[in-house]
This record gives C-alpha cells, sequence and structure tokens, in this order.
C-alpha cells in the first residue's frame, strides 16, 4: 500500500486555502480601505442610499450562491472516480494533484471579496456589507477545507484503483 500523510497532505491543501479564502479577502478588504480618501468621515454606513443597499442585498446573495456552489463543486470533484479518470495518481504526486483540485473550489468561495470590493469601492457602499461579505468568503473556507478522514478516504479509494490498473506505484 502507498504512503500517504494524510496530515501533511490536509496542511498543505489547507494552507492554500487559508492563502486563497483568507488572504484575498483580507488583502482586498484592506486596499479597499485605504483607497478610499472618505474612511476616516464615513457615518458608518446611513449616507447609502436605498439603491445602493439593494445591490448590497444582491451582492449578499450572490456570494451565499456562491458558498453553495463551492460545496457542490466539492462534492464532486472531490470523487475518488473523477478524479481517478483526471489525473494518473503518484504518491509523490498525491499533494500536488489534490491541491489543484480544491484550487477551483477555493476561487469560488473566495469570488464574494471581488464582489464585496465592487459594492463598497466602485458603487460606494457601506463597509458593513463588504465585511459580510468578506465573512461569506470565510464561512466558504470552513465548509469546503479538507478533513483528514476525507483525505484518507481519498486517497484509499485512489490507489486501490490505481493498483488495480497497470500503473505499478
Amino acid at each position: 500500500m502507498n504512503v500517504i500523510d494524510v496530515h501533511e497532505v490536509q496542511a498543505s491543501v489547507a494552507r492554500l486555502g487559508v492563502k486563497i479564502c483568507v488572504g484575498l479577502p483580507v488583502l482586498l478588504l484592506v486596499m479597499a480601505v485605504l483607497m478610499n480618501p472618505n474612511f476616516l468621515a464615513d457615518d458608518g454606513g446611513t449616507s447609502s442610499n436605498g439603491s445602493t443597499r439593494s445591490i448590497g442585498y444582491i451582492f449578499i446573495a450572490v456570494a451565499l450562491a456562491d458558498l453553495i456552489t463551492a460545496l457542490i463543486l466539492k462534492k464532486r470533484l472531490c470523487d475518488p472516480k473523477v478524479l481517478s479518470a483526471k489525473f494518473v495518481w503518484y504518491p509523490e504526486t498525491f499533494t500536488h494533484k489534490l491541491k489543484s483540485a480544491y484550487l477551483t473550489i477555493f476561487a469560488i468561495c473566495a469570488a464574494p471579496a471581488a464582489y464585496g470590493l465592487i459594492y463598497y469601492f466602485f458603487l460606494g457602499g457601506d463597509i458593513d456589507t463588504y465585511v459580510l461579505i468578506t465573512v461569506i468568503c470565510l464561512l466558504g473556507y470552513m465548509l469546503t477545507r479538507p478533513r483528514a478522514n476525507e483525505i484518507e478516504r481519498l486517497a484509499r479509494e485512489v490507489f486501490k484503483q490505481a493498483e488495480d490498473s497497470d500503473i505499478r506505484l
């Protein structure tokens, strides 16, 4: 049986997720705050009109739809049969291949940060709604991050199928 350090793989994929789903939204939030010349004079978001607030609610709904999409995509992309058909698996490249599978999931989880930036900086929305949209990115990471038992099951299934094929590891 192939030896895969599940905790090392989990940590590597989780670091990628933190960089994308936490680092990118925080970076965009800091950029938006620093680029807004009226941030210190902001009155807490009470100056935004009804149409801007309605657009904010639409962005929140789209961010929640992205979260649901990421959960569905994780279920589909992290299926051992799908991954076995997509990649040729070797123990040395297991972490890299799994990170590439999770990259799409994490990118979808981080996409609401761009929506929040558009809402806050370009449409003149309030900072509270932008922070809420950014929190949805963090929630997406927490829901889609790899669990040790998922990685262990995935490795067991993938390498069991590889042993049955002509590929000898």
